[in-house]
């Protein structure tokens, strides 16, 4: 392995971290309370205790996007749809039990899919072909959703 670059990320500590291998662009989260942090969350409510933030680097170190979200973010995955033919989503998984999936280019939430966990998700990964999203649970379940492939209308 070769030693290829070093970048602050703006956030600390980093808790979550993908890269993606479609474009090598890498996504972090961190996750703090406001007892953490001393710092006020603008556009969150005052009831908020913790907060996620996400950012999204190019594979060299260049800042494109960040946000913050009122819920703790405890899993990640990045879809590998070829590039310019599909848009890929970075998936998060929260605290609550819920997803979001988010665009790659702006991270701007496009999707919240509603679960029927009860615990945190743990880990979420896409299928190779990224038409399928797999998510485990703290309470040890597994649930999986699919989308229909276009090839198979």
């Amino acid at each position: 392995m070769t030693y290829v670059n070093y970048f602050e990320t703006r956030q600390s500590p980093v808790s979550c971290l993908r890269v993606s291998d479609t474009l090598g662009d890498i996504v972090t989260v961190s996750s703090s309370s406001k007892d953490n942090r001393n710092v006020s969350f603008p556009g969150l409510p005052n009831s908020v205790e913790s907060v996620s933030e996400i950012y999204l680097h190019s594979v060299n170190g260049k800042y494109i996007a960040w946000s913050r979200c009122s819920h703790v973010i405890t899993s990640l995955a990045i879809s590998v749809m070829s590039e310019g033919l599909y848009k890929n989503v970075i998936a998060t998984g929260f605290h609550n039990g819920n997803i979001w999936l988010w665009n790659t280019w702006n991270l701007q939430v496009v999707s919240d899919i509603q679960t029927n966990f009860t615990s945190p998700i743990l880990s979420l990964e896409f299928s190779h072909d990224s038409y399928s999203l797999a998510a485990g649970s703290e309470e040890g379940r597994l649930m999986v959703w699919t989308q229909t492939h276009p090839a198979n209308n």
